[in-house]
């Protein structure tokens, strides 16, 4: 798996160098009117505002996703317990048959059964 994530992210990464060789000139930014001009390569905020954009897609994808994750526990904890249960119940199947006095008719008449055959 972690080979395909890598074929899959290096024609991005190649992409992203690729893209900051090509662009070394730099930019001047006024982030606000108090401080002073800050210069950066045009790749630098390029490539800072794509990274933003990735984090935040990413954190929106899973704050949706969660619905989906608490269904997931929710059926989880149902199917741990119908297990239990359905082990119980064949615990319980199984005492009665070897008690029940009819269940043990049947098995002595399959065994008599069987030797005639």
């Amino acid at each position: 798996m972690a080979f395909l994530k890598w074929i899959f992210a290096l024609p991005f990464i190649f992409a992203a160098v690729a893209f900051a060789v090509a662009n070394p000139d730099t930019i001047s930014l006024n982030w606000s009117p108090l401080h002073d001009k800050v210069t950066l390569p045009i790749y630098a905020v390029v490539l800072s505002f794509l990274g933003i954009g990735f984090l935040l897609g990413s954190i929106i994808t899973w704050l949706g996703m969660s619905k989906i994750r608490v269904e997931r526990r929710t059926f989880k904890r149902e199917n741990k317990k119908l297990e239990k249960e359905l082990n119980r119940r064949e615990k319980e199947t199984a005492e009665i048959t070897k008690t029940d006095p009819l269940s043990k008719m049947i098995e002595k008449d399959k065994k008599e059964t069987e030797k005639f055959s």
